[in-house]
């Protein structure tokens, strides 16, 4: 019924039915972000800072042509994403879903799970794959 999704939970674990955490295959690494939310007068320019430096990474590691999925983890739903087309902010109008987390679990992957960002709803964020991480890194990240 839910075909990314069941892939997604096929390769990362079912934890939305265990209350789990998804397991990332080696390496990842996680950061806890909600303390953010007691900034809230830096809030936004972090959460627009983080998005475009994750932004970098995902054109670094996707090929021109090449598309990500994007995973809303509430409603199951799922959208292919170009990080190559014309994304010029960190905001609603040019990203569906956000990469920081905001209240629910949010997921970009790589179409072949290799690498990838998620951010779940308690509000950390692990992004996952040697590619990403180098990338991520060889940015500031």
């Amino acid at each position: 019924m839910y075909p990314i999704w069941d892939a997604w939970t096929t390769r990362f674990g079912h934890y939305e039915r265990s209350g789990g955490d998804p397991v990332f295959p080696p390496p990842f690494r996680t950061w806890d972000l909600a303390f953010l939310s007691r900034l809230p007068g830096e809030l936004e320019e972090i959460e627009s800072d983080l998005t475009m430096r994750i932004l970098a990474a995902f054109r670094h590691c996707t090929p021109r042509g090449e598309r990500l999925w994007a995973i809303e983890h509430w409603q199951h739903t799922w959208y292919e994403f170009d990080p190559h087309g014309g994304i010029t902010a960190a905001t609603r109008d040019e990203w569906a879903l956000p990469i920081f987390p905001d209240g629910d679990s949010y997921h970009f992957v790589a179409m072949g799970f290799s690498y990838g960002v998620s951010g779940d709803r308690r509000g950390k964020l692990t992004v996952f794959g040697e590619t990403m991480l180098a990338a991520l890194d060889a940015n500031g990240g």
